[in-house]
């Protein structure tokens, strides 16, 4: 009888188990889910100092959105550049934070989102939140600083 009892636990376990969401694909959501909570913010103002939806400047904007997954950055660019470990632009994922400098001050002074296909989000000056190509050649592209992966692996 306590055999007949692990036997049909442990086929239970397994059935239960071979439901579960494996670890990448687990990644992949967190991923995904965290580029399309950082769209939601479209068109969201500027404003120097912001970590709000009223208005975010570009630290802020990264620190508002990796707050929403538990994950906590320090407040300015330059600090978010040290946080995770760095990441090759050959090797961007989406959820991976960008850095650039030059913008216009030479350290690293302004950081945004990954989301795929050479581009990222983030809060700019000019149009609050949106999205560019890394490789625009004449802004982005010249300024790219690096990268850091802060969503465990």
């Amino acid at each position: 009888m306590m055999k007949k009892k692990i036997v049909c636990t442990f086929i239970a376990l397994c059935a239960l188990l071979s439901f579960a969401v494996p670890n990448g694909q687990a990644q992949e959501n967190t991923r995904a889910s965290l580029v399309k909570i950082s769209q939601d913010y479209l068109k969201t103002p500027y404003k120097y100092g912001g970590t709000t939806s009223a208005g975010f400047d570009c630290s802020g904007f990264v620190l508002f959105i990796f707050k929403k997954f538990d994950i906590s950055l320090p407040r300015r660019s330059a600090d978010q550049a040290t946080a995770g470990k760095a990441v090759k632009k050959e090797d961007l994922q989406p959820g991976d934070i960008v850095y650039f400098k030059n913008t216009p001050k030479s350290n690293v002074s302004h950081s945004g989102i990954y989301i795929g296909s050479n581009k990222f989000i983030s809060s700019t000056t000019s149009h609050g939140i949106r999205i560019d190509s890394l490789n625009d050649p004449y802004y982005w592209g010249k300024r790219y600083a690096g990268a850091r992966r802060v969503l465990s692996e």
